[in-house]
């Protein structure tokens, strides 16, 4: 239909809808903390591509996320170096991972995203909905979005 034609400037009023908001892009700042929180270690918030590409800190993520799961992944050498093809081979794991945890296909993404530095914001995303996930793998520690509750002294 020619929306243009009929007078019609936004063609999803048209069918009583409206349009659908673009969603924000993930804050890789609060992503990094949260990973830092979890971990407990610092990483490079600044170029966290840099800091997940070799997929050590994810595989390590979702150990300490769900132990029970017990990701084997490829540690770097004694000069802390990793061949590319390993670095691939760890977001692969991560990815199974993910995979065999439930996480729906929407929120997963091709090792190339990553390691490549394509597509980080599917990454992001992908580390989002880790994060909300966690709770139910029976994760009690920090979570995205939500502030870690503090016991207050009651006297």
């Amino acid at each position: 239909m020619d929306f243009d034609r009929v007078g019609v400037r936004d063609p999803f009023s048209v069918f009583g809808t409206t349009k659908p908001k673009a969603k924000s892009p993930p804050d890789q700042k609060a992503i990094g903390l949260w990973i830092e929180s979890v971990l407990g270690t610092t990483i490079n918030i600044e170029n966290l591509h840099e800091s997940l590409k070799s997929g050590v800190l994810l595989c390590k993520l979702l150990n300490k996320l769900k132990p029970d799961l017990n990701i084997e992944y490829n540690e770097p050498d004694e000069n802390g170096t990793l061949h590319p093809l390993m670095e691939r081979e760890n977001i692969t794991f991560y990815l199974d991972s993910c995979w065999l945890l439930g996480l729906p296909a929407e929120y997963l993404f091709v090792t190339s995203d990553l390691h490549s530095n394509q597509e980080m914001n599917k990454v992001l995303s992908n580390l989002e909905r880790i994060s909300n996930e966690a709770r139910n793998w029976g994760w009690d520690g920090v979570v995205l979005g939500t502030p870690r509750k503090t016991k207050t002294n009651t006297k």
